[in-house]
């Protein structure tokens, strides 16, 4: 990568909003509804969100202090042994973990978006054959998926080489469109919602077993499914090294973290009064069952397209992100070479 201009605070923040709010949104009101009242999937988001805001403090705080650690959680691990051995050693665990990690997730989100395509090209889920290979065969709708994503991913690929400024650009501009798009949601929920589809804002859940849990337990199973919704929170940390300055990459962590958290709470909330919560927990797609339910049918077409904007400025953050471990591991040398 050649040297590029310094990301400033709102390239920063749509970094971690985006690398937040990926697929995963879509299908929270459901998993929320599943396991918790409403008045417990409150509770946790605010737990698990004041939680990773002390880590987002830590960030903060490393960024401003300790400029000189410019590659993200690596450089950390690097810095926090003496012996240059084991400094080696922690800072290859840290990179390598991080990265293999991406790979799946990065998968996750190339491929979330060709399903979502789907909705506008039905031929991506044709079952028709399209190569047979003895008892192993291929369908047309599983050649175009593999073809979308290719596309995409090299496609990113491309925008990122030429710039890694640029491409927190296009970035900002998904982000931003996403962002806009969830707070139309939120508005137009608002204004429709009904208490009695919510129903009690306290209610006992019962597990696959039929056992009741109280508060606390749905807090707790509540907890779980929220703290997978701040993986991304470290993003500005990572590109501290390519930051304006440590102040920059503090104030992007902790806006991304309150804007990422306010949309999360309200859109799983107000879900709840759109639709009942028989038909919320049964549903493949609950954010265009909710919207379908104000405006008709176009709602499915609405938040495809919204899941496309979403999928698209994700996936080329995380893909910045598997970039930049291994690059800047690299430089400090506790990682081969050949990723410079």
């Amino acid at each position: 990568m050649t040297k590029q201009r310094k990301m400033g605070f709102f390239v920063l923040t749509a970094l971690v909003i985006g690398n937040m709010m990926g697929s995963g949104i879509f299908m929270l009101p459901r998993q929320m509804a599943e396991v918790a009242s409403p008045l417990a999937t409150l509770l946790a988001w605010i737990f698990t969100g004041a939680g990773v805001l002390m880590i987002a403090l830590v960030f903060g705080n490393l960024a401003v202090k300790r400029p000189d650690l410019t590659s993200g959680a690596q450089s950390h691990a690097y810095a926090f042994f003496n012996r240059p051995k084991a400094k080696q050693m922690a800072g290859f665990i840290a990179v390598w973990s991080y990265w293999v990690a991406n790979w799946a997730g990065n998968v996750s989100l190339i491929t979330s978006f060709a399903g979502y395509l789907s909705v506008f090209f039905p031929i991506l889920n044709s079952r028709d054959s399209f190569v047979e290979i003895g008892e192993f065969t291929i369908t047309e709708g599983q050649a175009l998926t593999f073809a979308v994503c290719t596309v995409l991913l090299w496609g990113i690929a491309f925008i990122i080489s030429k710039g890694v400024s640029g491409a927190g650009k296009i970035n900002l501009v998904a982000t931003v469109a996403k962002v806009g798009g969830f707070f139309l949601f939120i508005i137009i929920a608002v204004f429709s919602f009904q208490s009695v589809k919510m129903g009690a804002f306290y209610h006992p859940v019962y597990d696959s077993s039929g056992l009741k849990e109280g508060l606390l337990s749905q807090v707790n199973s509540a907890a779980i499914v929220t703290l997978w919704a701040f993986i991304g929170i470290e993003s500005a940390l990572m590109f501290s090294g390519r930051a304006k300055s440590g102040k920059a990459v503090q104030a992007a962590t902790i806006t991304g973290l309150v804007v990422a958290v306010m949309l999360y709470s309200l859109i799983s909330i107000l879900a709840l009064g759109l639709i009942p919560k028989e038909k919320l927990i049964g549903s493949a797609s609950p954010l265009a069952d909710a919207l379908n339910s104000v405006i008709g049918s176009g709602g499915s077409a609405v938040m495809a397209i919204l899941a496309l904007i979403c999928l698209f400025g994700s996936a080329i953050g995380w893909v910045m992100m598997s970039a930049e471990a291994p690059y800047q591991a690299a430089k400090k040398r506790y990682f081969p070479s050949l990723f410079k």
